[in-house]
């Protein structure tokens, strides 16, 4: 019974995924980690970076990539894992994109900067991309 209780109070606790030190990585910290410009520049950041694979337009794969990410101290941004998959290809893209995008604001816990644990779903819509190839034709 010990066991479990331990188990089951580690698996609640809502703010801290690994550790307790300066390498803690937070899941719900005060402040959390925000992209500069909030929604409408990570959006803009990722309509003007995002390049739809060929091999993925050919096989009509579409859907959503979801990537788990660390936001580090500095705002850096790290993929820890996909957490939704679609291809090899969108995934690959979605890794590209996130490891390349600018520095976030980092989150803050007691008024210190932390390592927090961030979700990005990223969209892939072939009608989408069709209509962004063709706007970018005239």
């Amino acid at each position: 019974m010990r066991t479990s209780l331990y188990i089951l109070i580690l698996l609640c606790s809502p703010n801290i995924l690994f550790g307790q030190n300066s390498d803690s990585i937070y899941k719900n910290p005060e402040v959390a980690a925000q992209y500069f410009g909030g929604m409408d520049s990570i959006l803009a950041y990722l309509d003007r970076n995002s390049v739809y694979p060929k091999i993925s337009i050919k096989n009509c794969d579409e859907g959503t990539v979801i990537i788990n990410c660390i936001v580090e101290r500095n705002g850096r941004i790290s993929v820890n894992h996909i957490v939704e998959s679609i291809s090899n290809e969108l995934d690959a893209e979605s890794r590209r994109l996130v490891e390349n995008m600018p520095a976030w604001r980092p989150a803050i816990q007691k008024g210190q900067t932390v390592r927090s644990n961030v979700e990005i779903s990223l969209e892939f819509n072939l009608a989408s991309e069709k209509a962004k190839r063709k706007k970018l034709k005239k």
